[in-house]
């Protein structure tokens, strides 16, 4: 049995953190991007951040973290599989999609929709 703990695979930016957590409020409970929910915690976080920089400012830097936490996922997920046994991976995943594959997907799909 192998456990992974992520929170201190590397010293990220904190707005990877606040992705995760509305990414999983999405996955998990529904929520949409536009939801009154989800502008809250976001809300929250940036609080913390607004001596720093405008709300503005804020939300431009939390988009660029989405788009380059999609590059990280398609890394860790690399960095995973290749640090396990690769049969036991592999026995693990038979029918389950490749998240670097969908990790790769969703970028692919946010750069089309940029540019």
């Amino acid at each position: 049995m192998t456990f992974v703990d992520w929170g201190e695979t590397a010293i990220i930016h904190p707005f990877f953190s606040l992705y995760t957590c509305l990414e999983q409020s999405i996955t998990h409970h529904g929520v949409k991007e536009d939801d009154q929910i989800y502008l809250s915690l976001q809300d929250a976080c940036f609080d913390n951040w607004l001596g720093f920089a405008t709300k503005n400012q804020l939300l431009e830097a939390f988009n660029l973290a989405k788009n380059l936490r999609l590059i990280w996922e398609v890394l860790v997920g690399y960095q995973f599989m290749m640090s396990v046994d690769l049969k036991a991976y592999k026995s693990y995943y038979p029918n389950r999609p490749s998240q670097i594959a969908a990790s790769f997907r969703k970028y692919i799909r946010i750069f089309l929709l940029m540019h």
